[in-house]
């Protein structure tokens, strides 16, 4: 086993000690790892063991890239997208999928890029279903951008002075506005048809 010496001076009397560091991934959680840490004795120089702890800072960081990649798969299968329709849609084999599943295999570097890109937004598998046409791409974008933005809004709070029906299907994004009577409550929406009462305290959706 090579000595290890002080980078500045050649001293070999050197006071080790360890360090913690937190390693995180994206979707893999996180990890502590020990690091040898030295002094020289002579010249008070620190440094580290280089090859040993970039070794095992790469063991470590490869074992949450393979967590990483499993919690992704397990999370397309929790919002029911299969691995035969990421087969479909990115022309990866479904045994490759189960490779990276299992740990037999580990994906490159492009491929765990691109899967952390699909599990940040979903609806990029559905543009890829749809052969990247730009203009259905902007729709599943904007309609994808509207339900969350919607499911963090509290209407019991709102006060609002207009109200309107969003309706989003068929890649097709309707608004339709409604003014709201002074002092009155809206009691249903039927297509155009708007009921109203008296003395409005707050506007509750309709789901």
């Amino acid at each position: 086993m090579n000595k290890i010496l002080c980078p500045v001076c050649g001293n070999e009397v050197l006071n080790e000690s360890r360090v913690f560091e937190v390693l995180k991934e994206s979707f893999g959680g996180q990890t502590k790892i020990s690091l040898r840490k030295f002094k020289c004795s002579y010249c008070d120089t620190e440094f580290d063991s280089a090859l040993e702890n970039d070794k095992n800072i790469k063991v470590a960081m490869d074992d949450l890239k393979m967590k990483s990649i499993n919690n992704i798969l397990n999370d397309f299968n929790d919002i029911n997208v299969s691995m035969a329709s990421i087969e479909r849609v990115l022309s990866i084999p479904q045994r490759t999928l189960t490779k990276w599943k299992t740990g037999k295999a580990k994906p490159s570097a492009t491929a765990f890029s691109l899967f952390k890109y699909l599990r940040t937004f979903p609806w990029l598998l559905e543009v890829a279903e749809n052969n990247f046409d730009y203009n259905i791409a902007q729709k599943i974008h904007i309609g994808d951008a509207i339900k969350n933005l919607l499911s963090t809004m509290n209407f019991d709070s709102c006060n609002m002075s207009e109200i309107g029906v969003l309706n989003c299907a068929n890649s097709t994004i309707n608004y339709n506005k409604y003014d709201l009577k002074p002092d009155m409550e809206i009691t249903s929406i039927t297509g155009d048809h708007i009921s109203y009462s008296e003395k409005i305290v707050s506007i509750t959706p309709i789901n």
